[in-house]
Protein backbone atom coordinates (compact mmCIF):
# COMPACT_ATOMS: atom_id res chain seq x y z
CA UNK A 1 0.00 0.00 0.00
CA UNK A 2 1.33 3.42 -0.96
CA UNK A 3 -0.26 6.88 -0.95
CA UNK A 4 -0.52 8.50 -4.40
CA UNK A 5 -1.25 12.18 -5.05
CA UNK A 6 -3.75 12.65 -7.90
CA UNK A 7 -5.13 16.03 -8.99
CA UNK A 8 -5.25 17.53 -5.52
CA UNK A 9 -6.28 14.42 -3.64
CA UNK A 10 -4.49 11.50 -2.06
CA UNK A 11 -5.48 7.91 -2.74
CA UNK A 12 -4.12 4.65 -1.40
CA UNK A 13 -2.80 2.25 -4.02
CA UNK A 14 -3.15 -1.42 -3.10
CA UNK A 15 -1.88 -4.38 -5.08
CA UNK A 16 -4.94 -6.43 -6.10
CA UNK A 17 -3.18 -9.72 -5.32
CA UNK A 18 -2.46 -8.63 -1.75
CA UNK A 19 -5.62 -6.79 -0.66
CA UNK A 20 -9.30 -7.46 -1.05
CA UNK A 21 -11.86 -4.92 -2.25
CA UNK A 22 -13.34 -4.99 1.25
CA UNK A 23 -9.97 -4.04 2.78
CA UNK A 24 -9.56 -1.21 0.27
CA UNK A 25 -13.02 0.14 1.10
CA UNK A 26 -12.44 -0.11 4.85
CA UNK A 27 -9.09 1.69 4.60
CA UNK A 28 -10.68 4.45 2.51
CA UNK A 29 -13.54 4.78 5.04
CA UNK A 30 -11.10 4.99 7.97
CA UNK A 31 -8.93 7.58 6.22
CA UNK A 32 -11.99 9.68 5.28
CA UNK A 33 -13.25 9.55 8.88
CA UNK A 34 -9.83 10.46 10.32
CA UNK A 35 -9.60 13.40 7.91
CA UNK A 36 -13.11 14.64 8.80
CA UNK A 37 -12.54 14.58 12.57
CA UNK A 38 -9.06 16.10 12.32
CA UNK A 39 -7.02 13.07 13.39
CA UNK A 40 -5.25 13.11 10.01
CA UNK A 41 -4.27 16.24 8.14
CA UNK A 42 -3.42 15.68 4.49
CA UNK A 43 -0.24 17.45 3.44
CA UNK A 44 1.25 17.91 -0.01
CA UNK A 45 4.91 19.03 0.16
CA UNK A 46 4.74 20.03 -3.52
CA UNK A 47 2.20 22.82 -2.94
CA UNK A 48 4.82 25.15 -1.46
CA UNK A 49 3.29 25.33 1.99
CA UNK A 50 5.41 24.60 5.00
CA UNK A 51 4.00 23.01 8.09
CA UNK A 52 5.09 23.69 11.66
CA UNK A 53 7.60 21.31 13.19
CA UNK A 54 7.31 20.26 16.85
CA UNK A 55 9.78 21.65 19.35
CA UNK A 56 12.54 19.15 20.31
Amino acid sequence: MIPVQLRGRTVLALHPDHASEQLAKELADHLAHATRVGTVVLYNPLDGESRPHPEP
